[in-house]
């Protein structure tokens, strides 16, 4: 969904980055942004289009997987969520030969338990686990990527859903901003270095109403290997 204000890497190529810095190989497969899991579709109901969207999308990955024999990485953990639960029987048939493997689990289980040189931690984050994360369980791995990065990580006590609903927040506004009214506010006392999630529209939503700039996890573990691995 394109880089963020204050990155030159879009996410695609922080994870490419990220996955040489500590030897894994990853394979983009040309014309991948036709894709789509469908849920910009299902969350306003046009349940026809998103199955035809998210079916076309399941057969390509299970082509390029070898009919599932390579683990496919999602860098968005809402879309993770929507190929692990399709309601399409079809749908459900060929995501049950693939294997999904989301963005927060790969860094947590694969990118930092490589690294081996030492690293200097921020001193406090902010995080965001999306609804998709916490219905994953994933929660705690999002923590155990953060505190890798940083001394003090905070997730707020009023953190929940950011009413972004997949895209429907930048039609209406008032929904996130009713949403994230508990949230921004306490969010707006903590003083951090930075603010995390793994979600583009809920980063999106939480940077517009909370006036801290939030970013995909990625970043913050991108500069922290960089960082190290430059001295």
């Amino acid at each position: 969904m394109g880089a963020y204000k204050e990155e030159s890497l879009s996410i695609p190529a922080v994870i490419m980055e990220l996955s040489s810095m500590v030897g894994i190989h990853l394979t983009v497969f040309k014309k991948n942004d036709e894709l789509c899991c469908g849920m910009p579709f299902s969350s306003k109901g046009y349940h026809e289009a998103s199955r035809t969207l998210l079916l076309k999308t399941l057969k390509i990955l299970y082509e390029k997987s070898e009919e599932g024999r390579l683990p496919v990485l999602v860098d968005i953990s809402p879309c993770t969520y929507t190929f692990l639960h399709p309601n399409d029987e079809e749908c459900k048939h060929i995501a049950s030969k693939l294997i999904f493997v989301d963005v927060v689990a790969f860094a947590a289980e694969y990118l930092i338990s490589r690294w081996k040189q030492p690293v200097k931690k921020k001193d406090r984050v902010v995080l965001h686990p999306a609804c998709s994360v916490r219905k994953m369980k994933l929660t705690e791995q999002l923590i155990k990527v953060a505190a890798f990065c940083a001394n003090n990580v905070i997730v707020p006590d009023h953190a929940g859903c950011c009413g972004m609903a997949g895209d429907r927040g930048l039609m209406i506004p008032e929904l996130t901003a009713s949403a994230q009214q508990r949230e921004s506010c306490e969010v707006q006392k903590i003083n951090a270095c930075g603010h995390y999630s793994s979600s583009r529209t809920c980063e999106y939503s939480l940077t517009l109403q909370s006036g801290r700039s939030y970013e995909s996890i990625l970043y913050l573990l991108y500069h922290t290997l960089k960082d190290a691995s430059s001295k």
